[in-house]
């Protein structure tokens, strides 16, 4: 059974588990797959940041991880998840030689806009491995929103189809507009 998560991310400045009757305000709404443990996770001022590995890996030693990026405030900014991922592809190109980003899907889910990246690294100086992985940025109207499915090796068309669909069905989702409903379904 996946564990439904939803992220309060106004109402408090550090990240709370709720449930559907307490959500107040600007929500992240994502399942964790099932085979997946959150791995570390940091809340400071302006960020809320969570890695989830498979079970039995850890954020040391990975093949694939999931990472939930919420900038809070980067819209009152003017950063757009357009404009990260154009920012990150660019600090990506400088320290990563032969790196490839590039932009594969753009939509509005739950009336916020959403753009799917596609991004290459061939050896990442953080992990001194290549990185290959999938991003959705969600311009919410209160934070930004970044998910990574990212895999350490280069995948198969099947995983990353299978990391695609997973990320469609994370949304974002409002308490406070009727037309941004936090039901826990699909959008």
């Amino acid at each position: 059974m996946k564990l439904k998560i939803l992220l309060s991310v106004i109402f408090s400045a550090f990240p709370l588990l709720v449930s559907a009757q307490i959500l107040r305000n600007e929500n992240l709404s994502f399942e964790i797959p099932s085979d997946f443990i959150e791995g570390a996770n940091l809340s400071r001022a302006g960020l809320t940041f969570f890695e989830y590995v498979p079970r039995t890996e850890s954020v040391r030693n990975w093949t694939k991880m999931l990472t939930v990026q919420v900038l809070h405030g980067f819209p009152a900014r003017g950063i757009t998840g357009d404009r990260f991922q154009n920012l990150y592809a660019e600090q990506m190109r400088q320290s990563c030689p032969g790196s490839e980003s590039r932009q594969i899907e753009t939509g509005v889910v739950n009336s916020y806009n959403f753009q799917l990246w596609q991004n290459y690294c061939p050896l990442s100086s953080l992990t001194r491995r290549a990185e290959f992985f999938i991003s959705k940025t969600i311009d919410g109207a209160d934070s930004l929103y970044i998910i990574q499915y990212t895999f350490t090796s280069a995948p198969s068309e099947a995983k990353i189809s299978e990391a695609k669909e997973y990320l469609r069905t994370i949304f974002v989702c409002d308490t406070r507009i009727a037309s941004r409903p936090c039901s826990l379904g699909r959008q």
